[in-house]
């Protein structure tokens, strides 16, 4: 359970659950804001690239990156102290990835997340916690300070990649020509 101070805030990988096809862009983030922040709802839109009429967009009609986008301005918009993330970086570019992580580096309250980008989780993991078949260990350290220790980088994909790859069988001898003759004496 939660400190009853911890204000959370959750980002789900399958997020498009979380939003209303019959509502708007802008309605969506109204309707989140607390009356003290209803006047930043159209700058927290221009921040999360909704500008203009992008703003009266139904939210059915709105890409997965754009559904990330709007989840991202509500959590701005509603100012938790805990975030709780699963693959936040999904559906993103790489510009929204970037702005994301230096956000988040920047965030005072608490973040817990959970991703497989690790360019993103070496921007911003203190603490690692890995599940192992023996059960959780609670890691005090930064991604790479991790990899040192482990020896291991489970978020490489090029690595795993040359893993998974079925190694190079030593080059066989082509097998020698056996002529009928040879096989059976007798056919002579």
């Amino acid at each position: 359970e939660w400190g009853h101070e911890a204000n959370v805030g959750y980002f789900a990988q399958d997020h498009h659950e979380q939003l209303h096809g019959s509502e708007t862009v802008f309605k969506y983030l109204e309707e989140k804001a607390p009356a003290d922040m209803r006047d930043k709802v159209r700058s927290v839109l221009g921040q999360m690239l909704f500008s203009g009429d992008d703003a009266h967009k139904l939210v059915a009609q709105i890409s997965g990156g754009e559904a990330a986008r709007l989840l991202i301005g509500g959590l701005i918009i509603t100012q938790p102290n805990v975030l709780v993330m699963d693959e936040p970086t999904n559906h993103l570019d790489l510009e929204a990835i970037d702005a994301l992580g230096n956000a988040l580096k920047a965030y005072p309250g608490s973040c817990i997340f959970v991703s497989h980008d690790r360019d993103f989780v070496r921007l911003l993991a203190t603490r690692i916690i890995v599940l192992t078949q023996n059960g959780l260990e609670d890691i005090t350290a930064s991604y790479d300070d991790y990899l040192n220790a482990a020896g291991q980088d489970y978020l490489s994909r090029a690595k795993q990649a040359v893993e998974k790859k079925p190694q190079k069988a030593e080059a066989k001898k082509p097998a020698p020509k056996v002529m009928p003759d040879k096989i059976n004496p007798r056919l002579q």
